[in-house]
């Protein structure tokens, strides 16, 4: 009877250790499987704001060269074959930034850095009668290389969270 019970209670304490690390380990996954979800959001977010930018910054020097040699176009004209399309460009662009900010935690370095580049970014686009187009493309480049060595690193963390 003694014996019993001792194998008995062996037996429940392995189940109970097993299931605790079953446990753990399902914790893991999901924590893991949120991870390479956020890496992913966020890099497709950052794709598309930097094409979008691209893309606004190039109408905006449409617009600008527009307004400076009209070539007998009315503002109304000008307004809607050059200004509005810059207009939902941008307005894209600032969408998409504020979905990449969402994704970003101020708490961490590597974070705020891109966090103010595309604050930058957004202040240098919007500037009124100039064009920052390269420094617009630097800062995109910027933004590349810092947010693949962010996703490298969020990867590294993630595949360890899927060891036991």
């Amino acid at each position: 009877m003694n014996e019993t019970l001792i194998t008995n209670g062996v037996t429940i304490a392995i189940a109970l250790l097993a299931g605790l690390i079953a446990l753990h380990q399902v914790k893991l996954n999901v924590m893991a499987s949120a991870r390479v979800k956020w890496i992913d959001d966020l890099r497709e977010i950052l794709s598309l704001y930097s094409s979008e930018l691209e893309n606004c910054s190039k109408l905006k020097l449409d617009f600008i060269d527009e307004l400076n040699n009209p070539n007998g176009k009315s503002d109304e004209v000008i307004n809607e074959k050059f200004y509005q399309p810059y207009a939902n460009s941008a307005k894209e662009v600032l969408k998409l930034q504020s979905k990449a900010f969402l994704y970003l935690s101020t708490k961490k370095p590597d974070h705020k850095e891109l966090m103010e580049l595309l604050r930058i970014n957004s202040i240098l686009v919007h500037e009124k009668h100039a064009s920052h187009r390269e420094a617009i493309q630097k800062n995109i480049q910027k933004i590349i290389s810092l947010a693949q060595s962010l996703f490298e690193i969020e990867m590294r963390k993630a595949k360890r969270l899927f060891k036991i």
